[in-house]
């Protein structure tokens, strides 16, 4: 399975510590470790974080070639409070993730290559230098699927760059606070069953083939070819909820990869999510139980 992730680069600062992450490195960590050809499109700044984070996502086994090295910007962080385990962030503005960009000879490595997957969201959308390198890639990217995270942010978001994404996303993921905000902002309607009357609607007007909702203790939904698969998540001490959806992202890739039926992907991206959920990091180490697991998808 060949990736590519496109996005920020941050470190997530708690009270005591700091860690790597951003969605998308997250994705693309887990990825990596769940066996694909992981890569990602980013910016750090040219100082210490920076250094620090191009060390430690190669270490991860996420491939750097098109992370850029940018003086005169910082790199990326988030400040994070916690309130019982979930988390609330504050972000350095602007930083190095606000310039990505890629030289011709970057971008016609990426056009010539066959992705399996290519994963974005909105939040390195703020700027509209980034914004506008991500389009470049979605404009010429050869990728079986195209999977669109929104993982809305402050208000580093709009109607417009949410439409634009969309026009280029087979697979859309959302969280249950999410499916209300894009139901306003692109004027869908919503029945009883919320979540899945905004997955047919989404999928009917953009022709997504897949819709994802996180419904946090509820589990997860997948909405497919008019059928729903849901997700019950198991009990476990909860350590901190960071980086818990970009784990589910990519266990669910990851099983979709490998052949998995929908129902599966599912279910593999939420048991992925509970084993993250029990550790400090949004990108901890496997045990062998969860190994097994891996080695068993698709089998």
């Amino acid at each position: 399975m060949k990736s590519l992730a496109f996005g920020e680069i941050l470190w997530d600062v708690f009270a005591d510590h700091q860690t790597l992450g951003g969605a998308p490195l997250n994705v693309a960590g887990h990825l990596a470790r769940l066996g694909a050809d992981s890569c990602i499109v980013s910016a750090v700044g040219a100082d210490r974080r920076g250094d620090e984070a191009l060390s430690l996502v190669r270490a991860l086994g996420v491939g750097a070639d098109y992370v850029s090295a940018l003086p005169g910007l910082p790199t990326g962080t988030a400040t994070i409070f916690l309130d019982k385990g979930i988390p609330s962030y504050e972000f350095n503005d602007p930083c190095a993730w606000d310039a990505i960009d890629l030289s011709e000879e970057q971008l016609k490595a990426i056009q010539s290559a066959e992705w399996d997957v290519v994963c974005f969201g909105t939040l390195a959308q703020r700027s509209p230098a980034s914004r506008a390198c991500l389009r470049r890639i979605l404009e010429s990217v050869s990728a079986k699927t195209v999977f669109f995270d929104v993982n809305l942010r402050k208000n580093y978001y709009s109607r417009e760059i949410l439409e634009d994404g969309l026009k280029f996303a087979d697979i859309l993921k959302v969280n249950d606070e999410e499916v209300a905000i894009l139901a306003a902002l692109l004027d869908i309607p919503l029945s009883a069953d919320t979540e899945e009357s905004f997955a047919d609607a989404m999928i009917g007007r953009y022709g997504l083939r897949i819709v994802l909702v996180t419904l946090g203790k509820a589990g997860a939904l997948a909405r497919h070819a008019g059928e729903t698969a849901r997700s019950v998540p198991a009990k476990v001490a909860v350590v901190d909820t960071v980086g818990a959806g970009d784990s589910f992202s990519a266990g669910f890739l990851a099983a979709l990869g490998r052949g998995c039926p929908v129902s599966r992907a599912l279910s593999f991206g939420a048991e992925l999510a509970d084993f993250v959920v029990t550790r400090k990091g949004a990108i901890p180490e496997y045990d062998e139980a969860l190994l097994q697991k891996i080695a068993e998808l698709g089998a």
